[in-house]
């Protein structure tokens, strides 16, 4: 079930410029509380993939670090 709907991920859908998973590739721009509930229905929704269910033990606490910090797409110094 969570394989089919990860591929349905890169259809566009009916109305819409982009694919759902370009939607959740882009980052949230704007700053209030409808940009903060937009961003948590993202993070809803790819838990909602079964992405949860990843093991990333074996990924050291530098490198996931550095992946969040790339995913959120803001610039950490």
């Amino acid at each position: 079930m969570h394989q089919e709907r990860r591929v349905t991920t890169l259809a566009v859908p009916g109305g819409k410029k982009v694919s759902v998973l370009e939607w959740m590739r882009t980052a949230v721009t704007i700053l209030s509380g409808t940009g903060m509930c937009e961003a948590f229905d993202r993070s809803a929704y790819v838990l909602g993939l079964g992405t949860g269910a990843v093991d990333c033990s074996a990924v050291a606490p530098v490198k996931m670090a550095e992946l969040a910090r790339f995913g959120r797409g803001t610039p950490w110094r």
